[in-house]
Order: C-alpha cells, then structure tokens, then sequence
C-alpha cells in the first residue's frame, strides 16, 4: 500500500534575509516595517522575535480614535509598569508640546532592566500626527532599552528621512517580504510539496513573490493539482477556503466576523449557541487566517480574511445583520467599553439603549473618544426617545457647556427644561431631584453674572435634599484660570460688590457640589487686597484660601493661592520663592495626577517669566497665543492673552501687538472680564510709546487707569511699569491721577531696583544651590545608580527620582549623568 503524502499548509517559512532584517531591530530605537495588505510582516515579525530574550509587548490599532490609540498604549505599558500607565492613561492623549514632554518623561521613569519592544500592528490606521510626533519625541530621548516597532500598510511619516540619516530608524520594506524562486521551492517542500522550477517560476510569474496569493495558490494545488491566476485574490480565497466550510462555520464566521481578535468568551457570546470552541478548532486546523495565540489566549483573523467575511455579511437578511450588531453591542456594554456599544446601538438605530448606555457612563468615555459623534447620536435621537431618558440629556447639556456649543446648549436646555416639567417617566422625588441639578447647570452657565447665579443656587438649594450627581465637579472650577478676581471681576467701578456678590453665592454653590469652588472666596479677597497693594492681607488670605481649598481637593484653587503668593513675592524681588514653587507645583500636580492642571501651571509661569523678560522658557504654545492646544476652557482665554500680550511686548512685536488687541478686548468682552481689558491697554500704550505714537499710548493708557483706579486696581501697572513709567510720569505731571499714580511709583520702586539686579543675580538655568536630597540623588546618579535603584536606597518613587534628577541638571547645567559625574570630580579638585 503507498505511503499517503502529509501536507503541512499551516507551515511557517522565512526566508534567512527577512530574519536577519528583522533581528536588527534590536540595533535601532525605531523600527518601521511597511508592505502591504497579506504580505505577512505581523506574522513574520512575531515568529522572528520569537527567541528574543527581552519583553516584548503587543498593540494593534483598530481605528483613527486618538483616545483608542492612547489606552492601547497604556494597556502595553501597564504590563511593564502599573503606576506609569495610570499617570500616562491620567495625562491624556498628548496633543500639545506641553504633554507630549509630561508623557515621555513618565516613560523615562520606567526601569527597563532588559531590553523591551513595543510593537505596535496596524499603525497606519491612526493617521495622525500627535500620534507620530510622540513616536518621534519618545525615540530621540533614545531610552535605554527600549525599542519601538511600528507595523504598517503605508507610512506617512513626515520626518522619515531625517530618522534614517541620525541613526534613529531602522525601516524594513516589503521587498524584505517578497519569496523569490528558490524561497517559494523551500515553502512548498516545507509543506510537503517538491515543486520544479518551472513551477516555482510559474507561481513568481502569478503573485510576485506575495505570501498570501502564494498560501492561496498551494490550497488550490492541492484542491485540483494546478495553479489558476490571482487576478482576483478574494475569489482565490473564497474559492480555495470560504466554501469549504459547512453552512454552520459560515453562520459562525458572520458574527465573529466584527473582532479583528478576540477571546472564546466573545466568540462564544456573540454566537449565542453551544459550540463555539469546537468550530475555531476546527477552522484552524483548515487554514492559517485564523491564529491562536497560547500566551494571551487571543484569537487574530487574517486582515484578508476579515475583508472577505465582512463582504459577505452585507448579503445577510436585515434581521440577522441587527441580532448581530445587537449581540456586540451588548458584550461592549457588558465589558464597560460603552463608546464601542454606542456605535453598533446606532447601527441598529437602538437609541432607546443608546440613551441606556450614555446614562451608565455619564458621557465621560464617550465624550473624551468623540465629540462630534457625542452629538449626532443625540441629534438624530428621535425626541420621543429623548424625552424618556432626562437624565442622558441632562449629561448632553453639560457636556455642551463644557466644550462652548452654546447655541446647542441654549436649544438643549429648553428642552430639557421642557422633559423634566412633563416627562411621563419621573416619579416626584427624581423630578425634583433633576429639576435641582438642572438649575446648578444654569447657575454655572450664568457665570460670571454672580447675582443671576445666585439666584439659580437659591432655587437648587430649595430643591436638593442631597449634593448633585450628575454634574461632574472634577472639572476645574476657575476653567484654568489662576487667577478668581479675574474671573469674577466684570466692571469697573463694581469691583467691590461683585467680591461680596462671590462670598454671599459661594458657600451655597459648595454645600451642592460636595465642596466644588472651596476657597475661592477667599482667593479673589486676597487678589482684590493684592492689587490695591496690601500685600499683608492678601498672603493672610491667600493662605486660608489654600486650606480652605486642600480640604476639598480643590487643585485649581490651590494654584490660584500659589500664583498670588509668587506675585507678591516678585514684587517683594524674591525669585528664589517663585521658581521653587514653580518647581514643586509641577511634581505636586504629576504625583497627583492632575495632569489637567498643568496648562494652568504653564500660564503661572508664562505670566511671570514674562514679568521677569525670560521669554525663552515661556511654553510655546503660550508665545504663540494657541488657545486650542491647551486643555483650557473658554472662560480663561483672556487670561492666556494677558500672558501672551506681555510675550508679545518683549518680543518686541509691537505691531503684530496692535493688530490683536481689538480680539483680546473681544474676547475679554464675552462674560466680561474687566482685568483682560486693563491690561490690554496698558500694553497697547506701551507698544505705542515704543513705535514713537506716545499721544495715541497716552489715549490707551488713560482708559485703562479709569477703569481701573475706580476700584484701586495698581498692579496691572506696576508689572508693567518697566514699559509704561515715562507715560505715568507725563501724566503726573498733568494732574491725570496723581495720587494713584504716586501709588503706583511707590510700589514699583523695590521691584525697580530688583530689575536693575536680576541680570547680575540668580537665573533660572543657575538658580540656586542643591538640597540636601537632591544632593543624595545626585550623587548617586553620578555614581552609576539607576533611578529604580536610588528610589529603593532612598526609599522614594521612579517618578520622584526622575523630577528631582532634572532639577539637578538644570541647576548645574548639565545634561547627563556622565557630565554630573565628572562636575563632581572637578568640584573635589
């Protein structure tokens, strides 16, 4: 009897050059590897590093979201070190210079004690420039280590070129992946198939060297013993393998047809039936376009295979199509992935459950992954739908508010308005209860009219018999600001009464919000004394406000007290203070977090370096006035152009500075926020002064001092008096406020003389000596310590280490450890 020939299709082959590229990975902090759809760069880059040594960690993209993309990342880092993803999942997808610095120098803090590869599949499905600028800034600060690998169909990166000539990249082609003649003999023999070479030369002529038609092609060998043409590889691949299958593996392969992985817990929730497992084992053992995975327990399909499937599911019944996209739905929505749940509810045009969904997560996930989207599933939400679900459109008008939809938010509020009177589905105790937090949304919408807030408070208070649920108070309440009097401060002249219009609504806005706003009173009291120029009662109060404001976990507010106490201490030419508060309220907010705060924290320091002329270590996007690259909200954008108005006048922009003014007054206008006027024009004047126009500077500065000294506002202009004193004094000199004026004079006097001194003092660069702490990290560090290992010897974090070993740096001025080393050498000389 003749011995039966053994076929192996599920083999595996790569030909000795794809494995010896793709083990040079390990020489390059990047790697790009780029063929197209089916020519097994995934596959083969798995098997090559299969021996590797090291860690390796897997991500793949499965849509543009840069919210999907971030908490993939994270995931993969959450396997190598738990506390730096959460502090990475905390910051946020990094959109702006500002975080992508935050978030590179989290990664710096993991120990990576052997080498780790972060692969990430499907890269080109992010198509987004964030994203590649964080890839780009990750590999130049070249992490001992780590390698980054990105699997793509195509590339767009920008800077590839520039990659390549510093050594940075290490960029595989789909050359790398084509099988020659001889390759494709050695595959079929290692499947059990002697081909001639005419044959294999047959089989290069039909694909060119392509894996997947190539796969294709030997099933069909050993369907029918010949080679047909690949002209259409999806029909090779429904003919070769799709009918194959029994009708039952079919009906199967339509509903898990939508994970582009998965776990047998999925495929077998979506099948609904027995069985699951017995048909993936026994696709499996049909083909390898389905992989199992034995270390994660996670099933991949084949991306040729996906598109094949999902093709013929568009020829289901409409039925069917819906009990499938329902079945998804509800496993997301079991899994807490509500954002993916809302998507096929709307597929299937479910709003009743989209609502269900939007009310479960409060709008927090789904806001954060798609705000367009956030407010089409409610627009095109039938209102009979919306009407039975006042609480998913309570959290739709909040989150209108927060991102400024303020005529959505107007229309949405009368409906609301409209739901809550007369909804069917409201017993007496939840109408009540919403009708009290829809007033706190309209108190806070009212902002920063105090006297209409207030009234709203009045209503909520009458209502609520508990704090409110559905308005997130996590939000900052001064929306980024530092500073309160700004916010609160509306008219000239009023100034006085608008304070104590805060301290009467205040209290009553805390006792709502669970402590939402704790301090501020007391905050905007000490900025109004600070500014009249008593310095005394404005740090008593801003130290009460301090507390006042940890005792809630009021991180926006306890910047604000930090702010007014570095001013005064500016003032006082005590810059040792200010940047060592600089310092400690950027590691308070990383240890805490609060990584929402840190533009505020960057507006502090924009603000006063600017005072102080340091225009270089001023954040960028603060020199360039872009709003919308921060995590601010409107309401303190005309606190960003107080700062960005002084960058702008010791850039000696003065013209640019005239030319936008107008737009700061604008903006200034909106709530109003009569502060962002006055300094306007005190820079207005000053540009003026500058371009030799001192009549039209005059003009400008005049409205700023009668608006302002009708409350004894001076500080606008004592900070600013370095470009405005020869107008002050003219206007002395004509009997224009000359008291306030003298007040002004006498308050910049010590400063004056601190400006005088500061070029020949200490800078920021070279600030200071080292604390007795930094001291024993430095040593250490110079001693060849890594930051895991002082943490343990000194009993502290990674994260702590990495923030303190900076400011070593920076107050030595040096830039490694090789460099602090041989700075102590030279010190013990």
């Amino acid at each position: 009897m003749a011995n039966t020939k053994i076929h192996n299709t599920k083999s595996l082959y790569f030909p000795h050059r794809t494995t010896q590229e793709i083990n040079e990975i390990l020489e390059y902090p990047l790697t790009i590897v780029e063929a197209p759809m089916g020519y097994g760069k995934t596959t083969a880059v798995r098997e090559c590093l299969k021996n590797f040594d090291g860690d390796i960690k897997w991500q793949r993209i499965y849509d543009s979201l840069t919210h999907g993309f971030w908490e993939g990342f994270c995931n993969m880092v959450r396997e190598l070190d738990v506390e730096c993803a959460n502090n990475l999942s905390q910051l946020g997808f990094p959109d702006d210079g500002v975080l992508l610095h935050e978030a590179v120098g989290i990664m710096e803090g993991i120990a990576f004690s052997n080498t780790t590869i972060l692969v990430i599949d499907d890269y080109h499905i992010c198509e987004c420039v964030e994203s590649d600028a964080f890839i780009r800034y990750l590999i130049e600060h070249q992490i001992p280590n780590l390698k980054i690998v990105l699997i793509v169909r195509f590339i767009k990166f920008e800077t590839l070129e520039e990659l390549k000539l510093k050594g940075y990249l290490k960029y595989i082609a789909k050359e790398t992946f084509e099988f020659d003649v001889k390759e494709i003999q050695a595959y079929y023999k290692l499947c059990g198939i002697n081909l001639k070479v005419a044959q294999a030369e047959q089989l290069y002529g039909l694909t060119e060297g392509w894996i997947s038609a190539i796969y294709l092609l030997l099933l069909n060998y050993l369907e029918d013993g010949s080679f047909t043409s690949t002209e259409n590889i999806y029909k090779l691949l429904e003919s070769t393998l799709y009918s194959s299958f029994s009708e039952e593996v079919k009906s199967f392969l339509n509903v898990i047809c939508f994970f582009d992985y998965f776990t047998l817990e999925q495929a077998s929730f979506a099948w609904q039936k027995e069985g699951a497992d017995r048909l993936l084992s026994e696709i499996i053992g049909k083909n390898a376009l389905i992989r199992y995975d034995e270390k994660t327990k996670i099933y991949h399909i084949h991306s040729l295979f996906i598109k094949l499937l999902r093709e013929k599911f568009q020829f289901l019944g409409e039925t069917e199509k819906k009990n499938i996209y329902q079945n998804m739905a509800i496993w997301y929505r079991s899994k807490g992935d509500y954002f993916s749940a809302l998507k096929y509810f709307y597929k299937i045009k479910d709003f009743d459950m989209l609502m269900e969904v939007l009310e479960s997560d409060r709008g927090d996930y789904v806001f954060q992954n798609g705000k367009d989207l956030f407010i089409k599933f409610f627009e095109e939400c039938p209102f009979e739908i919306r009407e039975k679900h006042p609480v998913a459109l309570l959290i739709y008008v909040i989150n209108l508010f927060m991102i400024n939809e303020f005529e959505r938010f107007e229309k949405a509020c009368i409906e609301l308005a409209m739901v809550i009177e007369q909804s069917k589905s409201l017993d007496a105790s939840n109408r009540k209860l919403l009708m009290g937090e829809f007033q706190v949304l309209l108190s806070i919408a009212k902002f920063n009219d105090v006297p209409q807030m207030l009234e709203h408070m009045e209503i909520a208070n009458e209502l609520l018999e508990q704090p409110i649920r559905f308005f997130d108070t996590k939000f900052g309440w001064t929306f980024g600001s530092p500073s309160v009097l700004y916010m609160f401060y509306r008219k000239a002249g009023r100034l006085e009464r608008e304070l104590g219009d805060v301290k009467q609504v205040l209290p009553l806005y805390c006792k709502i919000t669970s402590g939402h706003g704790s301090g501020g009173a007391s905050v905007m009291e000490a900025e109004w004394y600070f500014n009249r120029g008593d310095f005394v009662n404005a740090e008593i109060l801003a130290h009460k406000g301090y507390y006042e404001a940890v005792e809630y976990g009021q991180y926006d507010i306890m910047l604000s007290t930090l702010f007014l106490r570095m001013r005064i201490a500016l003032l006082k030419g005590d810059t040792l203070f200010v940047y060592d508060t600089l310092d400690k309220m950027y590691e308070e907010m990383k240890q805490e977090r609060q990584y929402d705060h840190i533009h505020t924290i960057d507006l502090c320091k924009g603000f006063l370096l600017a005072i102080l002329e340091k225009e270089p270590q001023i954040a960028s996007w603060i020199e360039n006035g872009d709003f919308e690259s921060s995590k601010l909200y409107y309401p303190s954008k005309a606190f960003l152009n107080i700062v960005y108005g002084r960058v702008l006048l010791i850039q000696k922009e003065y013209y640019k500075l005239l030319g936008i003014a107008d737009q700061f007054i604008g903006v200034a206008s909106v709530f109003p926020n009569a502060l962002g006027e006055i300094y306007t024009r005190i820079y207005v004047a000053a540009a003026y002064e500058k371009i030799f126009r001192r009549e039209d500077g005059i003009a400008s500065l005049k409205i700023a001092m009668e608006m302002a000294f009708q409350d004894k506002i001076y500080i606008p202009f004592v900070e600013n008096c370095d470009y405005i004193k020869p107008l002050l004094l003219l206007l002395r000199e004509q009997d224009f406020f000359p008291e306030d004026i003298n007040r002004i004079l006498d308050i910049y006097q010590p400063y004056e003389a601190q400006i005088v001194l500061k070029s020949a003092e200490t800078s920021y660069e070279n600030k200071r000596e080292l604390s007795q702490r930094e001291m024993e990290i430095a040593f250490l560090a110079a001693e060849g310590f890594t930051n895991k290992e002082i943490g343990e010897k000194l009993f502290i974090s990674q994260n702590t280490v990495k923030t303190m070993l900076k400011r070593v740096f920076e107050k030595l001025n040096v830039n490694s450890r090789v460099v602090l080393k041989q700075h102590f050498k030279e010190k013990n000389r």
